[in-house]
C-alpha cells in the first residue's frame, strides 16, 4: 500500500474535530463588512457556542485576486481580529487561486508569469469559474508563482494577524481550454496536488476541497456543498460515496 499512498505525517487538529467551524457564508453569504463580522461573533460568543474558528468568507476583497481586504468594507482588520481572538476564537480566511483580470495583481501577474497559459504557453490562459470571467489561475508548478502566492497568505497572517485560510477550488476542470503549465512535464493532478501543499505549508488547522495523493498532510478536506435533503446525487446519502471517493484518490 505504500507504493500508492503515503502514511500522514502528523494529526489533524483536535479543535477541528471537536468544534464546528462558524462561517459568514451560511449566514450572510457575500453580504460582509466589518460590523457584521463582529456582531456575528459576538452572537456566538454570547450563546456560549463551541468553536473551533470563525471563518470570514466571499466577498472580503474589492476584486477576486486581490488578496487584501477591502478597506472601505473593512476599514481596521486589525482591530476586529483582535477583539474576535478576545473571545478566544480563531480567524481564518477564504482563499482560491484565481485572479479576475479586474484584480490590481492581475497585470504584474501576467508581466512575471504566474499565471496558467494557454496552449503555445505565451500568453495566460482566460478561464471562468463562479465568481468571475474571465479570469485566471495561478500556476502552482511554478516556483516563482508559487512563492508570490505564498508570499500574499503570509501578509495577510502577518499584516492582520489572520490565523489560517480555506482553500476553495484548486480542481483541474477550471483550467482553460488546451493549458499549459510551467512544469512541461506536469499532468492536470499535479497543479491541484501543489495547490494542497501550498494549504499544508500555511498551518495545520487548514482546510481545503481538492487533492490527489494528498492524504499525507494533516489537514481537513471538505466535500462539495450539499443539498439539504436526503438524495444521493448531492444531499446527505452522498456524503458517504464523497468521502470514499476522497479515500481512494488521496
Amino acid at each position: 500500500a505504500e507504493n500508492f499512498r503515503d502514511k500522514p505525517m502528523n494529526k489533524p487538529d483536535f479543535r477541528m474535530m471537536r468544534y464546528p467551524i462558524f462561517t459568514t457564508w451560511s449566514y450572510f453569504f457575500k453580504h460582509i463588512n466589518q460590523s457584521i463580522v463582529l456582531d456575528y461573533a459576538k452572537e456566538i460568543n454570547e450563546h456560549n457556542y463551541t468553536i473551533s474558528q470563525l471563518e470570514i468568507d466571499d466577498k472580503w476583497e474589492v476584486s477576486y485576486g486581490d488578496l487584501d481586504f477591502d478597506k472601505t468594507k473593512f476599514p481596521d482588520v486589525s482591530e476586529m481580529v483582535n477583539q474576535i481572538h478576545n473571545m478566544n476564537m480563531r480567524v481564518t480566511l477564504w482563499v482560491h487561486p484565481f485572479c479576475n483580470i479586474d484584480s490590481f495583481n492581475f497585470v504584474d501577474g501576467t508581466k512575471n508569469g504566474y499565471w496558467v497559459k494557454d496552449q503555445y504557453g505565451l500568453f495566460p490562459g482566460f478561464t471562468s469559474w463562479w465568481d468571475g470571467v474571465p479570469s485566471v489561475i495561478i500556476d502552482t508548478t511554478n516556483p516563482t508563482a508559487v512563492a508570490y502566492y505564498t508570499n500574499k497568505l503570509n501578509t495577510l497572517k502577518q499584516k492582520y494577524n489572520i490565523d489560517s485560510f480555506k482553500f476553495d477550488a484548486g480542481e483541474a476542470h477550471w483550467m482553460p481550454n488546451n493549458f499549459k503549465l510551467h512544469f512541461n512535464q506536469s499532468k492536470p493532478n499535479d497543479h491541484s496536488q501543489n495547490y494542497v501543499q501550498i494549504a499544508h505549508l500555511q498551518n495545520y488547522f487548514v482546510e481545503a476541497r481538492v487533492g490527489h495523493r494528498n492524504q499525507k498532510y494533516g489537514i481537513f478536506y471538505r466535500i462539495l456543498d450539499r443539498a439539504s435533503d436526503w438524495t444521493i446525487t448531492d444531499g446527505l446519502k452522498s456524503v458517504i460515496t464523497a468521502t470514499l471517493h476522497f479515500s481512494l484518490v488521496g
